[in-house]
């Protein structure tokens, strides 16, 4: 576990094309470009040396994370920007070039189509079980905190005040500095020193998400914080009286949220509970799914069209690898969607990657093979060539899997 937690060094040498996209809870956050990697990452960088400790903790928390709802850490960066004048630390990770949730809300003004809002519910639910399930807390999610990937699927963020989590009990969990955002906080936090948070802080916090991804707006607005901390020890909660609709489902969600949001700690649910009801009211509106992700991403892309007439082929479930005229959109998309598996039970990876032949570099391909093992080999290719490489790769991959492992891809096809 040790060795999988060292996090891998970046260097200016090995970054270009630097473009300043924001400013994170520790400092600037930059999007560059990676030569190795073929593509861009995003480097948050450090504005008080004193955080460094909780930034190589996020980093090497998420570096075994392989989640596909948990944004990938690459590794540490340390160097001089462009922009900068002095050397700096911080933190090389996944760039999401659609943003997160609440960037989402905003270019939509409102919430997002009422199907990829399940789906998105169903992601984060998923991560966040994943998470406690690995024995970690969050303890910032909020819309912010989760990113959007090309196709609109939800991944877990921030982990900056991530701690680990021994037991439910809040008596024997390990103290951080940060108290995650004031909004999103239970009422047993309120001004209580010897508060420590336990896994119900985490889903207090997923309450009051589902609540602002459903209105597509910030919870409690213009409320100060000393009027939350008062209102929300009171019981007060965000208002259900808007999102009282008809619509299939939304019901059991409103009920979710009242039982994630409750005073009492004891009371809520675990994401253990929360998984099966937010993939049920999904199930109800999967068939929408494809055409309401082409309308969104036509919409941010500001492109103007119709959907599709045919759309069975969606992008969220790739066909079975027994079919024959299998696109390599849906190889790629069934590569992607079986990251975690693949990346835990490829075996034969060199020989995959020595048949996939010019797709591969020749310096990607040292790099792979000097890993020690077979997971580290797949994450060194996932994190270049395979991702860099796009479509073709990963269809290509599929191929050689199909051939080499024939036996893993069907299991993973009948999961």
């Amino acid at each position: 576990m040790a060795d999988k937690l060292e996090p891998k060094r970046f260097e200016d040498d090995s970054l270009s094309e630097w473009t300043s996209i924001g400013q994170g809870g520790f400092g600037n956050v930059y999007k560059a470009r990676h030569q190795k990697m073929g593509h861009y990452v995003a480097i948050k960088l450090l504005n008080d040396v004193s955080v460094e400790k909780s930034l190589l903790q996020e980093a090497k928390f998420q570096k075994v994370f392989s989640c596909q709802n948990v944004l990938r850490i690459y590794g540490m960066y340390e160097g001089t920007p462009p922009t900068e004048q002095i050397r700096q630390k911080g933190m090389v990770m996944e760039f999401m070039k659609r943003g997160s949730i609440k960037t989402l809300c905003g270019k939509l003004s409102g919430p997002p189509p009422f199907a990829l809002t399940c789906r998105l519910i169903q992601e984060v639910a998923l991560g966040m079980n994943f998470l406690h399930s690995e024995g970690f807390l969050h303890r910032d999610l909020k819309p912010e905190n989760v990113m959007l990937s090309d196709e609109l699927h939800a991944k877990l963020a921030d982990f900056g005040l991530c701690a680990v989590s021994i037991t439910y009990s809040p008596n024997n969990q390990e103290e951080t500095e940060n108290a995650g955002t004031l909004k999103y906080m239970p009422p047993e936090a309120f001004d209580n020193l010897n508060y420590k948070p336990a896994r119900s802080f985490d889903v207090y916090s997923f309450g009051i998400f589902l609540w602002a991804i459903l209105s597509g707006e910030e919870p409690y607005p213009g409320a100060g914080s000393v009027q939350v901390r008062k209102c929300v020890k009171k019981g007060q909660r965000p208002t259900l009286e808007d999102l009282k609709k008809d619509t299939a489902g939304m019901k059991d969600l409103l009920d979710l949220m009242q039982k994630c949001w409750e005073g009492d700690p004891s009371k809520r649910p675990t994401f253990k509970d929360i998984i099966s009801p937010t993939e049920n009211v999904y199930l109800k509106h999967e068939h929408k799914i494809h055409d309401e992700v082409y309308m969104v991403l036509k919409k941010l892309d500001g492109i103007t069209c119709e959907p599709p007439k045919h759309s069975n082929d969606t992008v969220d479930h790739p066909a079975p690898p027994s079919q024959r005229d299998l696109t390599d959109d849906a190889k790629a998309n069934f590569v992607d969607s079986k990251m975690t598996d693949l990346l835990q039970k490829t075996t034969k990876i060199m020989l995959i990657v020595k048949e996939l032949g010019d797709m591969v570099h020749r310096e990607a391909y040292a790099e792979i093979e000097e890993q020690n093992t077979s997971y580290k080999k797949m994450i060194e290719f996932w994190d270049g060539p395979l991702h860099s490489g796009g479509t073709p790769v990963k269809a290509a991959f599929y191929d050689t899997l199909k051939k080499h492992e024939p036996e893993l891809l069907m299991n993973l096809c009948s999961s």
